[in-house]
């Protein structure tokens, strides 16, 4: 009990000085049992108040109520940038106390209840502040870092225990904002107190005490993995290098397994880093894929945020070069790279902690070292000088470099860095003499990182950084100051000092009586006035308060002290006194502070002597001696400080000084104070002296210039005038910025001295770093791109490379903030021009863009740079990633993937069947073993193994009979609190309920063999829970949240069926039920309150439950909402509970059993707050079936197990036990399921097969009787055409020639025959005609002798090469070889190359040759070369070095460039194939004879080319192989019939998709428009277009995929989509999907990491979204109309041409001149009047010289105002239905589905059978009777046909006369409100009944249900977007307008990407309604006038054509 009590006190402590709320001492005492593992011990609610009793009376304890309006957990203090912000304002911030609790007197003596009853939720327990600090901060003082805002930091993450706080949550809670909560946790940090661990987000950070860190097991354990790691690294760099066993990484790989971690375990990389490099160490090659690597380690369940996290972890091994990614070749999939991470040599490993800094680093990992600088000797403090001095010294020691103020302090010891830090800040602003200006020091700002600092350099080291860096200061003018007098001798006026003895004595006297009187009080008047001086009251002083007040009769008039803070925008006017700052010298606002106003003394000073030393050796050799001793007095001859005195300088107090005498007289006597030294103590000196302008007064050791005015800051100031006196308000000045001896408070305000610099080093380094950039990138950048800022990046790599100073550490990626006002700077100087625009993308999206560019770069160059960016499609930059050239082994090795991580990711369901099968078999393909564990990880699975009951409705069943029977027993639980009443405590099934009776109710998620082992046994099965270990309890979830939950949620199940009832304890005396408890306490209970608690929150939930005796039945199988109620059911006995139960299991299954219940007419009310999905569980099958429930996997298993081509299972197998005794212990599933599966699929398959081959054999019948019939009539068919032919042949030969044929005649007429026989030109008689008279002909003339004999062609294989020459081709003459060699000219001398470089040029200049120019002749020399020369290298590589023979003079590319010039033409390819073909035939037979010499017949260039050349040309046909003539060796038979000629021949089909005279309108080029025309036949009807027919359910997918990804993001809604998309069908999306990205219309889309949700992964293609448009752009349409209104609302009557007119413009001019409505006026006086002057000279001539005024004249009595739009052609048939009647039920279908009702939606389809039935009469009812009769025939048709609809041909009636009649009557009932029927024409128009219009649309809302036909310019509400519905019509209009009279098929083909058939129909009808297009239709065709233009024709959309309508105007849309 007494480590209880402390550990209470201790948990009250961590929370704070405010406590907690007292329910959290249960959790305390919870926790520490938990911890202790003593699970005996009851922990309710007694115990819970004995404990708070033995509490509440420790000393330490305290008790109250939280204070009014405190809503923090603790004290949060104010920041003190709050009491800086009021004093800015001039208010005064009042600091309210802490709040402490409103203690309660007499807790100690109170019941618990009673102070909760009377507090209500304000009660809290608390420790005393002091118990509370000395606990969380572990010591009773308190540091002096420990802030009030630290402590309330630190007290919230206190809170937070070992989950800690982040510092995203710390900023929330505390309302600081993160800068500052960044440096209270640092300073928790250094103080040691918490630890700061990284975690994911953006710089988010989790923050844990750290007593809680060094006692929590689970950060024990990831610091103990960390450091086990560390070590494991360390002996491997100490042990020798190289010496790496693969063998010995090889045997450990199979112990490599990773305990499981989560988000946590991330913030240690050293954990990450030692599981990465075990990982990779244990992988083949040490490489491992990359994907799902955080899963490899032991991360189960990544969230994105882990994910991320993670790749910045693997992107911080890859800085510390521990790892690296690299692309490794596929071995399975060629082209194909896996993704890898290899595991870096140690060698090349960096240290740990040198990780390269990047932009995300924080700013306490990179301070956490401060690097000491070399430069800097000093470590600690001299004793022997000044701080000043020291400080000094190392600023000028550092020279460019200068030092920050850390590294100051560091140098110094560690010295208090705010005094270090105030005396810089007075060094920088005061400035020091001439003689010393390069000692100045001079404070910049500088960015390192996220910080900001200031760096201090001397003047010199200032000068140096801006000269050497090139920057441009131009806020200060310190780069200016003079520095030519360094090192010279200070200025000294010899008058300053004392010639003679005796006026130092007379100086003396002066002031003996001064020196020796003593100082009395001075009487005052009644303002408080010296009397006698008139001198004015001093400023009272705060502190103690006057003795004496002052009196206040007489109102006293003192200056107002200046307030702090920022000045006034308009200063107060001041009285006469101040007129003098008016004109520029401000009057002195407060007195020289250090200084007594009545002091007569003389200050005396004497100088150290280090200080002498140091200025004597800074002086000449002839005057240091005298400067070395002189002394000085400064005496005061007035008796008060007037305006004469002023600050000299400072010294070190406590020095000795003698008393020189000046002289007396001198004019004013200034001085500063020298910062080499740094003085402190202030000196006087009197302004009558002597000293001038200009002078030098020696005081101790130093020389001090002499000077009339203040020290001139930056910007330089007025010259001193000599010899003249200043008035007051000036001298007062100059005393107000000399320093003084007491520290001045820092002014924060612009008036009360000089503030410390802005100037940013960091910000001028980066103004040059950017100039450089945009110099890089040719002197012009757009800023809004990532060039310029990845080009930053690498010039930062390149000046740190080089040494270079740069702005930001390395790898630092600048942001656009920062950049925008580094450029803006440069602008503001002149150094860069920026421009800011808009660029219009190709896809028509405006971006912005600014450029950047030199103040030189010309305009041309701006102006290509803006076209090429608005070309230009942004490319994300993808980081180089190493690929290696040869494929390796990688990841896990063969003997360790068995004992790793298990495959878990085999188990990922895919949408794609084709990957899951892939899954699977690599699933299948593990040993048993692996499988076993695989399948184990499924929560059915494992569950179920351990007695788990899926059925959520037995699971409620088995708990009620369980507990039925607990009433029953005679001594049960001690947790039955009355078995009387039946209450029983909830914690009875987390104690005493068995094992089995807890694992059937709450499922087991993770596999345990020891559990399993116990499981089986009856003992183990019979086990209280209580009892066992508490490392089951952990993984069972006993009494955790998890297994309470489950649990509440079946007894919440069981309260909404009316079974139970939760109950609370209550002390009322009327309580309900009062039972008596164990120990004798009398207890009672009333009904608990349903709110506050669900099944997801059982800590709030009541504990006690009271069982019915009874309980009601309702019919759920008639409404799963609201069943009626039937009867109710006795539940008393486990007997009468299993019957409830079975009637139960009846009426919500059965719904006929349910429907034959007769109910009573009153009933019962429902349980308050029923389970939302209680109704759909009853009835849903699997919530009944006690069944074994095999999972997919396990299914998928079995299945493997079962040969499909047989139908034989492992049953039918001889060993089958065996077999049934593995399956069942891989799959973990009982012998009994696995045999009735396997039985069952057995009988199904065999059924299958037989079915399967019973279907073989009636299609084999069919296919042989379907054969054999074709066969025969094709053979008739056949016999009969050659019959016919033959007979057509005799007819035609009877007439040419009716004599007998003999000899010659009758070969050459039977050859004609055999061509006539085969041909399928039978029909053709002209051209057989003309064959056979060409046959008589050729007879004749060979019997003539006229020509010559054709030579018969042989055989190449029966051809010898001595058989004699071949026979002669008649060719055309050519010219000899010979002599177009001799053309040619010189031949090339091919001469080495020349070795000296320089004389290169000058060789290839003299020998470069003129252009050869190629002739006819040429041209047919090098076809016949190239033939023979590649004919030759046909079996070798192509050798060109021949061609030098006959193209001497000619580079062999030459000629080869000019062969290939000479394919381009298609008739010259296929004639160069010929030939080379041809040629080898030849030269094969005669190679190497005596007719073509060949002696070297394997090379190919040793050969005479030029005798291959003559032979070719006298021995081939080249005319023959021109016209596409060639010799066959054997006679080719064309095929007799179809079927053969499928059989001997590839037949290829070219389906022309496009009109045949496309190319007239889509050919850009002239010459590719005429080749297309020459070879395209004129017909004289038009091509058809052949248009591919899809599923129409698939086009529905695609208009609703475009309908979606079209929608505008602010309409955009993810929940809307996914309805939208899944009413179509999941299959139907996934095809559409596919065929849309194929197509190009959707394409992928980048997400935005910004964004929390993921949103659309697709979206329209740039593509597409140009096309919506059509053919013209909207500005053109704009133009054209603005030019039109100008015209029609006659604001000129003339007007002039311009030239840059635009497009729209010239539509306008070009419509108007076809109506006649202008004139023109053409004027050629300019261009007349300027031919004297340019005389014929065209280069004299100016644009203005040759431009021709056009004028326009507009018609009055022609412009009319267009037409405003054609009426409604089409007007809805009916109105809306009326509201309902009696009797009619809305909102069904004709089905008796859930149908879409005009009473609840007015928009969409309308399928309610009600509404349709009603607007059916209505429509009927204005009919005659016939039309009524037809209507109700094409309606009740209709509907017969369901879905698929009625076809437009269908729908016409049967009857002659009435087929128009009734298209037009059906097409009525489509215009009714709601429409009856339904246009559908997805392929062709179709007619659907209204009731089934629900499968052609799509679901936009559930509540109401609301149908439409998707369309590309509606939204997901069903809302028309006007500029998507504007951009269609322009498109369709434009169309038309560039193609008049263009077919309606041809429309659509032309709108096929953008627009759908639907989509174009719509658009077409509401066009020709407002009279824009009008329809004409082929008069052949027989159409209807009265429907629409797209209706008019049945089923032939290419006899409708689309016009401009008349007066209408194309671009008036």
């Amino acid at each position: 009990m007494d480590e209880l009590v402390h550990h209470c006190l201790r948990e009250l402590s961590f929370d704070g000085d405010l406590g907690c709320n007292v329910s959290r001492l249960r959790d305390f005492i919870v926790g520490f049992y938990a911890s202790h593992d003593d699970p005996s011990q009851l922990i309710d609610d007694p115990f819970c108040t004995f404990v708070w009793s033995i509490v509440v009376q420790q000393p330490s304890v305290r008790v109250g109520a939280l204070p009014p309006g405190l809503v923090s957990e603790v004290y949060i203090a104010p920041q003190t940038s709050a009491k800086r912000k009021a004093a800015a304002k001039g208010e005064e911030l009042v600091e309210a106390a802490p709040p402490s609790l409103r203690l309660v007197e007499d807790a100690r003596h109170r019941h618990l209840d009673d102070l909760k009853r009377e507090y209500g939720d304000n009660l809290r327990i608390a420790v005393d502040p002091e118990t509370s600090f000395a606990a969380i901060t572990g010591s009773h003082i308190r540091p002096p870092k420990l802030s009030p805002m630290v402590y309330s930091a630190l007290q919230l993450i206190t809170r937070g225990r070992e989950e800690g706080l982040t510092t995203v949550e710390l900023g929330r809670k505390t309302n600081y904002d993160q800068k500052t909560c960044f440096y209270l946790i640092k300073q928790l940090v250094e103080l040691d107190l918490i630890i700061k661990a990284r975690r994911g987000g953006v710089g988010n950070h989790t923050c844990i005490h750290k007593y809680f860190v060094e006692r929590s097991p689970f950060w024990q354990q990831i610091q103990e993995e960390a450091r086990n790691g560390q070590a494991s690294a360390q002996s491997e760099r100490d042990g020798p290098s190289g010496t790496v066993d693969e063998a010995a990484d090889q045997d450990d790989a199979a112990q490599v397994l990773f305990d499981p971690i989560d988000s946590r375990h991330l913030s240690s990389l050293p954990l990450v880093k030692n599981r990465i490099m075990k990982l990779l160490k244990a992988s083949r090659n040490h490489i491992h894929p990359s994907k799902n690597l955080l899963m490899t380690i032991g991360f189960m369940h990544p969230t994105k945020t882990d994910r991320r996290f993670f790749q910045t972890r693997l992107r911080e091994l890859i800085q510390q070069g521990v790892i690296e990614h690299v692309l490794v070749p596929s071995r399975k999939t060629p082209d194909r790279t896996i993704k890898c991470i290899r595991l870096v040599a140690s060698g090349n490993q960096l240290s740990e902690g040198s990780v390269i800094v990047g932009q995300d680093t924080e700013e306490d990992e990179r301070d956490a070292s401060l690097a000491e600088d070399a430069s800097v000797s000093l470590i600690e403090v001299k004793a022997n000088l000044t701080i000043h001095k020291q400080v000094s010294n190392m600023l000028e020691e550092t020279g460019p470099s200068g030092l920050t103020l850390n590294e100051i302090c560091a140098s110094l010891g560690n010295f208090d860095k705010r005094t270090i830090e105030l005396l810089l800040t007075r060094a920088s602003n005061s400035r020091p003499p001439g003689h010393l200006s390069d000692l100045g020091t001079v404070d910049l700002m500088e960015t390192y990182g996220r910080e900001r600092r200031h760096r201090y350099f001397t003047l010199a080291g200032y000068k140096c950084v801006m000269a050497s860096e090139q920057l441009q200061d131009t806020t200060t003018s310190l780069t200016d100051v003079d520095l030519s007098h360094v090192g010279d001798f200070a200025a000294a006026d010899p008058r300053h000092f004392y010639t003679a003895t005796e006026k130092l004595y007379s100086y003396q006297d002066s002031l003996k009586d001064i020196t020796t009187a003593k100082g009395k009080k001075r009487k005052r008047d009644g303002r408080g006035n010296n009397e006698e001086e008139g001198e004015p009251v001093p400023k009272r002083k705060r502190g103690r308060p006057r003795k004496t007040p002052a009196p206040t009769d007489t109102p006293i008039t003192t200056p107002t002290p200046k307030k702090r803070g920022r000045p006034r925008k308009h200063p107060l006017p001041k009285d006469g006194e101040s007129q003098s700052a008016a004109s520029g010298v401000s009057s002195p606002s407060k007195r020289m502070a250090g200084v007594s106003q009545g002091d007569e003394q003389a200050v005396t000073i004497a100088p150290p002597a280090t200080d002498q030393t140091m200025v004597a050796s800074r002086l000449p050799h002839d005057t240091a001696s005298d400067v070395a001793h002189p002394t000085v007095q400064l005496s005061h001859k007035p008796p008060s400080f007037d305006d004469s005195m002023a600050v000299v300088g400072r010294y070190d107090v406590g020095t000795e000084i003698a008393h020189p005498t000046l002289d007396q007289g001198a004019g004013d006597l200034h001085s500063t104070s020298n910062p080499s030294s740094f003085t402190g103590t202030t000196v006087l000196v009197d302004h009558h002296s002597t000293a001038k302008p200009g002078d030098s007064v020696v005081v101790g050791s130093a020389v001090m210039p002499v000077i009339s005015h203040p020290v001139q800051r930056a910007g330089g100031g007025s010259s001193p005038t000599p010899n003249s006196d200043v008035g007051a308000a000036e001298k007062h000045k100059d005393a107000d910025l000399l320093p003084s001896s007491r520290p001045p408070k820092r002014s924060r305000t612009s008036g009360g001295g000089q503030s410390r610099s802005n100037v940013n080093i960091s910000s001028l380094r980066r103004e040059n770093e950017l100039l450089r950039v945009i110099e890089n990138m040719g002197g012009i950048a757009n800023m809004h791109s990532k060039d310029i800022f990845e080009a930053h990046t690498t010039l930062l790599d390149t000046m740190s490379q080089a040494k270079e100073p740069t702005s930001a550490p390395v790898g630092t990626r600048l942001d656009k903030r920062t950049a925008e006002s580094a450029l803006k700077s440069l602008e503001n100087r002149g150094r860069i021009k920026m421009l800011k625009t808009a660029l219009i993308a190709p896809s028509g999206v405006s971006r912005p863009a600014c450029l950047v560019s030199l103040p030189h770069t010309p305009q041309e160059k701006i102006n290509a740079f803006l076209r090429q960016l608005s070309q230009s499609v942004p490319s994300a930059t993808v980081e180089p990633i190493k690929t290696l050239e040869e494929p390796l082994e990688y990841g896990p090795s063969v003997s360790s993937a068995r004992q790793t991580t298990l495959p878990l990711n085999l188990l990922q369901m895919e949408d794609q069947e084709e990957k899951e099968s892939k899954r699977l078999d690599q699933l299948f393909s593990y040993d048993s073993k692996t499988i076993r564990d695989v399948l184990l990880t499924e929560r059915t699975t494992v569950g179920q193994s351990y007695g788990f009951l899926v059925g959520k409705a037995l699971r409620m069943r088995q708990l009620h009979l369980h507990t039925l029977e607990l009433f029953q027993q005679s001594s049960p639980s001690p947790l039955v609190t009355s078995r009387e009443h039946r209450i029983i405590d909830a914690s009875y099934f987390h104690q005493d309920a068995t094992l089995a009776l807890y694992c059937s109710l709450v499922a087991v998620i993770a596999h345990d063999e020891e559990l399993g082992a116990l499981f089986s046994t009856q003992i183990g099965r019979e086990t209280l829970v209580r009892d066992l270990s508490q490392k089951w309890h952990v993984s069972l979830g006993i009494g955790r949240s998890r297994g309470r939950s489950r649990l509440l949620e079946l007894l919440e199940m069981l309260r909404s069926v009316g079974l139970v009832t939760p109950l609370e304890r209550t002390t009322v005396p009327d309580a309900p039920f009062k039972c008596s408890s164990p120990s004798g306490d009398v207890m009672a209970f009333r009904n608990a309150s349903l709110e506050g608690w669900s099944a997801s929150t059982p800590v709030l939930a009541p504990q006690y439950w009271r069982f019915h005796i009874s309980g009601p039945i309702h019919l759920w199988a008639l409404s799963a909402s609201s069943p009626p109620y039937w009867k109710e059911h006795s539940v008393h006995t486990p007997t009468e509970g299993y019957a409830y139960w079975e009637e139960l299991r009846k009426v919500s299954r059965d719904q006929a059993y349910a429907q034959a219940a007769t109910c009573p007419p009153t009933s019962p009310s429902m349980p308050a707050k029923m389970c939302l999905n209680l109704g759909q569980c009853l009835r849903r099958r699997s919530s009944w079936d006690p069944e074994y429930v095999l999972t997919w996997h396990q299914k998928q298993y079995l299945t493997k197990k079962i040969d499909t081509s047989t139908g034989r299972t492992p049953l039918d197998a001889e060993d089958a036990d065996t077999q049934l005794d593995h399956i069942c212990y891989v799959i973990s599933t009982p012998c009994h399921v696995v045999t009735r599966y396997f039985a069952t699929s057995g009988e199904k398959l065999s059924r299958d097969l037989e079915r399967v081959r019973q279907r073989i054999r009636r299609n084999r019948k069919v296919e042989e009787t379907q054969s054999i019939e074709a066969k025969s009539a094709l053979h008739k068919k056949a016999e009969d055409a050659r019959v016919q032919r033959k007979r057509d042949w005799d007819d035609l030969l009877r007439r040419i020639h009716p004599d007998l044929l003999q000899g010659t005649l009758e070969v050459r007429v039977n050859a004609v025959r055999s061509r006539f026989m085969q041909s399928t030109m039978t029909k053709d008689e002209r051209h057989w005609e003309n064959e056979i008279q060409r046959a008589i002909k050729e007879t004749q003339l060979v019997s003539k002798k006229l020509i010559s004999q054709s030579r018969a062609r042989s055989d190449i294989d029966g051809r010898s090469a001595a058989a004699g020459p071949p026979p002669l081709a008649p060719n055309a003459p050519e010219k000899p070889v010979e002599l177009l060699i001799a053309q040619q000219g010189p031949p090339i001398m091919h001469s080495p190359s020349a070795k000296k470089r320089g004389k290169a040029k000058e060789e290839s200049e003299a020998s470069r040759r003129p252009r050869f120019h190629w002739t006819r002749e040429f041209d047919e020399l090098a076809r016949d070369a190239s033939a023979i020369i590649r004919a030759r290298c046909r079996a070798s590589k192509l050798d060109l070095s021949a061609l030098d023979q006959v193209f001497p003079a000619v580079p062999r590319n030459s000629v080869r460039q000019r062969v290939l010039h000479l394919k381009d033409n298609a008739a010259e390819d296929l004639y160069l194939k010929r030939l080379e073909d041809q040629w080898y035939t030849i030269w094969l037979q005669y190679r190497g004879s005596p007719h073509l010499p060949d002696d070297d017949l394997s090379s190919p260039s040793n050969f005479n080319l030029i005798n291959h050349i003559d032979f070719l040309r006298k021995h081939v046909d080249k005319n023959a192989l021109r016209v596409g003539f060639t010799e066959r060796d054997t006679p080719s038979k064309l095929a007799m019939s179809v079927e053969e000629l499928h059989t001997f021949y590839e037949v290829e089909e070219d389906v022309t998709s496009a009109p045949a005279w496309e190319f007239m309108w889509g050919t850009t080029v002239e010459e590719g428009r005429g080749k297309q025309f020459r070879s395209q036949a004129v017909t004289k009807e038009p091509g058809g277009i052949y248009e591919a027919t899809k599923n129409e359910k698939v086009q529905l997918a695609e208009a609703a995929l475009k309908m979606v990804f079209g929608t505008p993001s602010e309409f955009y809604n993810p929940d809307s989509a996914t309805r939208l998309l899944h009413s179509v069908g999941d299959q139907c999306i996934s095809v559409a999907r596919s065929n849309l990205l194929h197509q190009g219309v959707l394409s992928k889309l980048v997400r935005d990491p910004k964004k929390a949700k993921p949103g659309r992964m697709l979206k329209i293609s740039d593509s597409n979204l140009n096309g919506i448009g059509g053919p013209f752009p909207r500005d053109l349409l704009q133009d054209a109309i603005s030019l039109e209104d100008i015209v029609v609302e006659r604001v000129v009557d003339e007007m002039e041409w311009p030239l840059i007119a635009s497009e729209g413009d010239i539509a306008t001019l070009l419509q108007l001149v076809s109506e006649d409505q202008i004139d023109f006026t053409i004027d050629l006086s300019q261009s007349q009047a300027a031919r004297q002057k340019l005389d014929w000279n065209s280069k004299r001539a100016d644009d203005e010289d040759i431009e021709t005024s056009l004028r326009l004249r507009f018609s009055r009595a022609t412009v009319v105002d267009p037409p405003a739009g054609g009426v409604q052609s089409q007007s809805h048939e009916g109105s809306a239905v009326q509201p309902q009647f009696e009797g009619e039920i809305h909102g069904t279908t004709f089905d008796g589905e859930e149908a879409a009702c005009i009473l609840k939606t007015e928009t969409g389809f309308i399928n309610c059978s009600s509404c349709l039935n009603k607007a059916f009469s209505t429509f009927t009812s204005g009919l005659v009777q016939s039309d009524r009769d037809l209507a109700r025939q094409i309606f009740d048709r209709a509907r017969s046909l369901k879905e698929p609809g009625l076809g437009k041909s269908l729908c016409l009636s049967s009857e002659a006369g009435l087929e128009q009649h009734s298209l037009w009557l059906a097409h009525r009932m489509t215009l009714t409100s709601p429409p009856i029927l339904y246009w559908a024409y997805f392929n062709t128009p179709t007619l659907v009944a209204g009731d089934y219009c629900g499968a052609w649309s799509v679901v936009v809302s559930d509540d109401p249900l609301t149908l439409i036909s998707p369309r590309r310019w509606l939204d997901l509400r069903g809302y028309r977007l006007d500029g998507a519905w504007e951009t269609a019509l322009q498109a369709v209009v434009g169309v038309v307008f560039q193609h008049p009279g263009i077919s309606q098929i041809e429309l659509r083909w032309r709108l096929r990407t953008v627009y759908d058939r639907q989509e174009i129909i719509d658009i077409l009808s509401s066009l020709q309604e407002d009279s824009v297009l009008e329809c004409r239709t082929d008069p052949r065709v027989e159409s209807i006038q009265c429907l629409p233009g797209w209706l008019k024709t049945v089923d032939n959309e290419e006899t409708i054509f689309w016009f401009i309508a008349k007066n209408h105007r194309w671009y008036q849309i």
